[in-house]
């Protein structure tokens, strides 16, 4: 490899490092965003499958909760459409079961109903990592460069993720 192309290639590198920091600025950015709007107003995204499977992220109180129903019930009024919806609104007259909590209780908290599981985490976390994305490029111990041991570990546990992602809907569909 001669000098030039060398060059070049630490040069598209540091273009890469500088773009993933970006993005994972505005990320955190964005996060905060939301952090401070969710004491206001509510977003939902849901996810309605046809044999009443509901999966949905809700933004509200400072805390994004992921949950899913199996059968979907109503929550914050009708149930939504099979697909994909989106529904966002005011959280005056509202009241959540959070409001009342311990401090410590509304960090991480995880739910568990007959038909309902519901994961709880607050904005502040994802806006932390997302900053602490931005930093991951440029530390010295980073190398760009992986062995092929590596990438099969990191595929292994993203596929026993995913495994267990499905066993676990697949348990929550049954019941």
């Amino acid at each position: 490899m001669d000098a030039s192309s060398q060059a070049n290639s630490v040069l598209r590198f540091r273009k890469m490092r500088m773009v993933f920091s970006a993005v994972s600025i505005i990320a955190a950015g964005l996060f905060v965003f939301l952090w401070v709007r969710s004491y206001r107003w509510f977003d939902t995204i849901n996810f309605r499958h046809a044999d009443n499977l509901l999966v949905g992220v809700m933004s509200e109180n400072g805390a994004i909760t992921f949950w899913n129903d199996t059968p979907a019930l109503p929550f914050l009024g009708d149930p939504p459409q099979p697909g994909v919806t989106f529904r966002t609104g005011s959280l005056r007259g509202y009241h959540s079961d959070i409001q009342d909590a311990r401090i410590l209780s509304k960090v991480f908290r995880w739910f568990a109903r007959p038909s309902t599981h519901a994961w709880r985490v607050p904005d502040w976390f994802f806006a932390m990592l997302a900053a602490a994305f931005a930093r991951l490029p440029w530390w010295r111990g980073w190398n760009s460069r992986f062995s092929l041991r590596a990438l099969l570990i990191a595929m292994t546990l993203l596929a026993i993720a995913f495994g267990l992602l499905t066993l676990a809907l697949r348990g929550c569909k049954q019941s």
